[in-house]
């Protein structure tokens, strides 16, 4: 069984002198990469673009006749804008020391390098019952210049009821063109 743990790219979130860039699925993309090389990149490597209307395009692998989920992309002007990357582990017998230390990978990403940064916290909760249950949403924020490095955790009280069945938590990491 595989535990959602991270919402976007973490630990192989890779940093340059010249773009932001996450690694998904083996892939190297940019913030400011051009869309046709990120598009070409991506399809080279067996992922699928899915797009949906009023949201992100996701990137999808397809395994015999179901798709894994590894994150999303987001273009304007035929530039990258947005990249998001999901994490997933395997239950392990101690999941609390995993978590932890996934989480803490992901909250020192943001420092990008720094002993300390400024950074925006907000928690929300959304209540999506019956459907998803009650959404539990942690966002750390840290603008550094013309992007936003983010990192987003997610768990889901289904005490009220989650009709779509089980929800997997999330704990994802985010770039995001601001300028």
């Amino acid at each position: 069984m595989k535990l959602a743990v991270l919402f976007a790219s973490v630990c192989f979130g890779v940093l340059s002198a010249q773009a932001q860039s996450l690694v998904i699925h083996g892939v190297t993309l940019s913030l400011g990469e051009a869309e046709s090389k990120a598009r070409s990149d991506i399809v080279s490597a067996g992922i699928e673009i899915k797009q949906s209307p009023d949201i992100a395009p996701s990137l999808m692998v397809k395994h015999g006749n179901q798709y894994e989920f590894l994150g999303d992309i987001d273009f304007k002007n035929g530039k990258v804008v947005w990249l998001q990357r999901d994490w997933y582990l395997d239950d392990t017998p101690n999941d609390k020391t995993v978590l932890a230390g996934i989480f803490h990978s992901a909250v020192s990403s943001l420092l990008e390098g720094a002993a300390q940064e400024t950074c925006t916290i907000q928690v929300r909760n959304l209540d999506n019952t019956p459907s998803s249950g009650v959404s539990k949403i942690t966002d750390i924020t840290c603008a550094h210049g013309t992007y936003e490095h983010g990192v987003h955790l997610l768990s889901v009280d289904c005490a009220g009821g989650c009709s779509i069945g089980t929800i997997a938590p999330g704990l994802s990491e985010s770039l995001k063109s601001i300028n």
